[in-house]
C-alpha cells in the first residue's frame, strides 16, 4: 500500500474479501481514513481495532460509534494513543480539562483544539504548560 494514492474512486475498486481482513483495513486507514465505511459495523464498536487504527490515523475517530464515543474510558485511552483524536471530539468531551489535560504531555499542540471557555482559562492554560510547553504553540 505504501506507494498507492487511495480515495474514493480507488476504494470502490478493492474487492470485498480485503474487507474482512484486519490487517488490510488497518494498513489502508494510514492513507485514507474513509475506508472504515467499508468493513463491518461492529469493527467501530471494537476498541482494540479502533486503538490500532488511531495509531496509524488520528481521523480514524470519526468512524467510531456512538458507543464507543460515549466510553469515558475509551476516549482517555484514544486520547493517550493519538492527542490529536481531541480534535474530532463531540464539544462536551473538548471542554473537559481532565481528558485535555490528559491529552497534553503527549502532544502540546492539543491545547489548540479544547473548547474557547478552557482556553480562556488562565489556571487551565497553566497547567497545560507546565505539563508540556508546547501547549503554547496549540
Amino acid at each position: 500500500l505504501a506507494g498507492l494514492r487511495i480515495d474514493e474512486a480507488s476504494i470502490e475498486k478493492v474487492p470485498k474479501k480485503f474487507w474482512t481482513e484486519r490487517e488490510f483495513v488497518l494498513a489502508a486507514v494510514r492513507f485514507q481514513p474513509s475506508v472504515l465505511n467499508m468493513i463491518e459495523p461492529e469493527w467501530l464498536n471494537d476498541r482494540r481495532f479502533i486503538l490500532a487504527a488511531l495509531q496509524r490515523n488520528s481521523t480514524c475517530i470519526r468512524f467510531v460509534s456512538e458507543e464507543l464515543l460515549k466510553d469515558r474510558a475509551f476516549v482517555l485511552e484514544a486520547l493517550l494513543t493519538h492527542g490529536s483524536v481531541l480534535k474530532h471530539l463531540p464539544h462536551e468531551m473538548r471542554s473537559d480539562p481532565s481528558l485535555v489535560l490528559a491529552a497534553i504531555p503527549h502532544s502540546g499542540f492539543v491545547l489548540g483544539f479544547a473548547a474557547e471557555e478552557l482556553r480562556q482559562r488562565k489556571s487551565f492554560v497553566l497547567q497545560a504548560v507546565k505539563l508540556n510547553g508546547y501547549a503554547l504553540i496549540g
